[in-house]
């Protein structure tokens, strides 16, 4: 059970890293008119990243993760050497990085909710009733 748990917070870390290190809320809000206008629980996960006009994801860049992270220097760094689309400006991961925050948190959210609830389906049509309830924890580990 710890082993598929832990396969399962891979996956659905990967999903919302998707929505904290891209311009998925930005899009979408602005087509609601900008943040204040919109609300985060009505955001729409992406279901298809690769049809999504404009939709970016943040660089990664070894240079500036490290650079970034060195005291008092790194948050100069960030401001004046960074690119906009680098993962260190993009990205989304506390309330201090802006409006968009509870946007990629209530996307990310629904989005985890979809993947349990596949998991869930795929796990009870494969190995039945026992098999998801071991999962979620309802049954005791088989020794």
């Amino acid at each position: 059970r710890a082993a598929a748990l832990d396969a399962f917070g891979r996956l659905t870390h990967t999903r919302q890293d998707f929505y904290a290190h891209s311009n998925w809320a930005a899009l979408w809000t602005a087509q609601q008119g900008g943040p204040d206008l919109a609300e985060p629980e009505e955001i729409p996960i992406c279901s298809d990243p690769l049809t999504t006009p404009g939709l970016r994801l943040g660089n990664a860049s070894a240079v500036h993760y490290l650079a970034c992270r060195v005291p008092v220097y790194g948050r100069w760094h960030v401001r004046h050497l960074v690119p906009p689309d680098d993962h260190e400006t993009m990205n989304l991961d506390h309330p201090g990085r802006g409006p968009l925050f509870p946007f990629a948190v209530a996307a990310a959210t629904k989005h985890t909710a979809v993947e349990l609830e596949t998991l869930l389906r795929m796990l009870a049509r494969d190995g039945g009733t026992a098999a998801r309830e071991l999962f979620l924890g309802d049954l005791p580990a088989a020794e």
